[in-house]
């Protein structure tokens, strides 16, 4: 591969990251409830830069990823500051999401809205409601097919 053009994908990606935390942080600060329920989809953009950017090193996960950067740097030491840049906006990505977690706890003490943290492995209540595609508001219960379960995945990265 290219070290020019490895350079550059692994640049899309972290100013799509910095990208998303500068346009977001405005709304989950005003109202994270808000943000919640009508900007998240914002952060779907992040899944899009990733799956550029595993086409354009072609790679199909992670790890590959991983191990691709690795041999370049071996190679190539002028890659190093993409990688980090990407590490970091990656940390700073995760203390972005907690942050958002920690003003829903903060608005659910205030304003006793509902606010259940999934975990991985737990079965949770069937009886939270949760916004329709129309706006109305709709018992989850309504997705559970007939055997009895939704599985529920949240991509913190696209991996």
């Amino acid at each position: 591969m290219n070290i020019n053009e490895f350079k550059t994908a692994v640049n899309s990606v972290s100013f799509k990251i910095d990208e998303i935390i500068e346009t977001t942080t405005p709304l989950v600060n005003n109202s994270p409830t808000e943000f919640i329920r009508n900007h998240v989809k914002v952060l779907g953009g992040l899944i899009k830069a990733y799956s550029n950017f595993f086409t354009q090193v072609n790679v199909t996960c992670r790890k590959d990823a991983e191990s691709l950067w690795t041999e370049m740097l071996i190679k190539h030491q002028e890659v190093e500051p993409c990688v980090d840049q990407l590490l970091d906006c990656e940390v700073k990505f995760d203390k972005f999401l907690d942050g958002i977690d920690e003003k829903l706890k903060e608005v659910k003490m205030v304003s006793g809205n509902i606010y259940q943290q999934a975990i991985e492995g737990e079965v949770m209540s069937k009886d939270i409601m949760v916004n329709n595609i129309d706006g109305s508001e709709v018992n989850i219960s309504l997705f559970i097919p007939s055997i009895g379960s939704l599985i529920l995945i949240m991509l913190r990265h696209f991996s």
